[in-house]
């Protein structure tokens, strides 16, 4: 479509763009796969974690092909297959089925345990999604090679309700989290990266060291909030000077690759980079064109071959349905987006099964601000000391149950979660609307684990606590920790 309205020049695609948004979506996928390859039986077995016989925690809406198995086997096939669709998205054989595939395989992993979901896991999937509706095979794909798709891309560009969807998600991920950031302590204060630096289970040790000089974590938290605030603008510029969505994209991109030597965030950065890929300026690809030796800079004038090119497939009822349902994904994407705004707790409970689609919109990472405290998870052998108090009873650190006596922090002395599936669980034990069932099903795999003599013993009582240390203001040393209790419980 040729694109004289200069509102709609930011809502152009360029083809190279999203087929190198494709190649970057697959490889993230496929990273992803490979980790949850080594919790299969933690969060993806019959008996792993939470229970899946749990109907409060898994409603009937909840689908997912994953849980429709009866032990890990099943799963691990599951997750090679997804693993053979992502490489195909990757060399973009059939393209759009290979794609539209593998986010329904996606979404059915969320589904099948969403208590170990992150902010990048929601971002891929939206992303996802509305990428279905996109062209994203024309180039660098098999299909283009062997003539699958038009010869001839837009020269302007894709220009539809697909792309502007995609383009106004991207924006508002980054609005949405800084309207829900606090003013304080991001502009005035500026004290907010310094509270993210002491939470020491997302915090590397290299972020532990940075959060010592306060200039730093200072100019990082308003330089952080004007970047989300101001740099989605530079992506919906409505002129045709290019440069300054590229400078956008690149500020933004600045900003995810900056987290990762501070934080311990999974792919959330690469996730987002690879959204930000999709919107670079089709003005772009001809100055990496002449960077490469020995190639031309403009491409030569070929003359048409005698034996016409084989038509590319038609997919008809994709494409009598592709407005209307996109349009329907759009209605519940903007639903529960008021929703989230005008409930702290998240969904109404008549509109849960929406999350089931994938496009429940949820932005608020470390929104009003990172948590003042700094908490770990333990199990505690209860009757040896008074409550509340540390005392000399025995304590193993949650997940990996490592013995712990110090009085201090675990995590700053080296006991550390070690992916972030597990730290996302950990986390749902005391924050998640059903904890107590969380909790129950923990400690349901924790004594199904343990042999007569091991941690927990099944002749004494234990308590899963969250311990909590203040962080305090900056510059004032953490307050001894709190014991919050979670559950009691006895393995028999």
């Amino acid at each position: 479509m040729q694109i004289s309205s200069p509102l709609a020049t930011p809502f152009r695609l360029d083809t190279r763009s999203l087929a190198l948004f494709r190649i970057l979506i697959a490889v993230v996928v496929i990273i992803d796969l490979g980790t949850r390859l080594s919790l299969v039986q933690v969060f993806l077995g019959s008996g792993g974690l939470p229970n899946p016989e749990d109907p409060t925690l898994f409603p009937a809406w909840l689908w997912s092909v994953h849980r429709l198995h009866g032990g890990s086997t099943t799963a691990i096939t599951l997750l090679l297959v997804q693993m053979g669709v992502a490489a195909a998205v990757l060399v973009g054989w059939r393209s759009r089925p290979s794609f539209i595939a593998l986010t329904l395989l996606t979404l059915s992993l969320h589904n099948a345990n969403p208590y170990i979901l992150d902010g990048g896991d929601r971002s891929l999937m939206v992303m996802m999604i509305w990428a279905c509706f996109l062209p994203l095979g024309q180039h660098w794909s098999l299909d283009a090679r062997q003539g699958l798709v038009p010869a001839a891309p837009p020269p302007n560009g894709v220009y539809s309700l697909a792309s502007i969807t995609f383009t106004l998600q991207i924006c508002l991920i980054y609005w949405v989290t800084v309207s829900h950031k606090s003013v304080d302590h991001w502009v005035i204060q500026r004290d907010a990266v310094w509270y993210a630096l002491n939470l020491d289970h997302f915090a590397t040790r290299f972020g532990a060291w940075a959060a010592r000089f306060q200039p730093f974590t200072t100019l990082s938290s308003i330089t952080a909030y004007a970047i989300q605030l101001l740099a989605p603008i530079a992506l919906l510029w409505p002129t045709r000077i290019w440069q300054v969505r590229l400078g956008g994209l690149m500020v933004l991109a600045t900003m995810h690759l900056g987290f990762i030597p501070f934080l311990e965030l999974g792919l959330f950065p690469w996730i987002s980079l690879a959204g930000l890929v999709a919107l670079i300026p089709g003005e772009f690809w001809p100055l990496v064109a002449c960077l490469q030796p020995g190639r031309p800079t403009t491409q030569a004038q070929s003359p048409q071959p005698d034996v016409p090119s084989p038509k590319p497939p038609r997919y008809r009822l994709l494409e009598r349905i592709h407005n209307p349902l996109l349009i329907l994904l759009i209605t519940l994407a903007l639903i529960t987006t008021v929703s989230d705004r005008s409930r702290p707790a998240g969904l109404a409970p008549e509109l849960e099964p929406i999350k089931a689609l994938g496009i429940h919109q949820h932005w608020k990472m470390f929104a009003p601000l990172p948590q003042p405290v700094d908490y770990w998870f333990e199990v505690v052998e209860t009757g040896s000391s008074s409550p509340g108090s540390l005392g000399h009873q025995r304590r193993f650190v949650v997940p990996g149950l490592e013995p712990f006596t110090g009085p201090g922090n675990p995590r700053r002395l080296g006991h550390r979660v070690h992916t972030q599936r597990w730290r996302k669980f950990i986390d749902n034990l005391y924050s998640h609307r059903h904890r107590e069932n969380l909790a129950r099903s923990y400690i349901r795999q924790l004594c199904l684990q343990t042999e007569p003599g091991e941690v927990p013993g099944r002749q004494h009582e234990w308590d899963l606590v969250r311990m909590e240390e203040p962080t305090g203001v900056m510059g004032d040393l953490a307050s001894y920790p709190v014991r919050l209790p979670i559950a009691r419980f006895r393995c028999r």
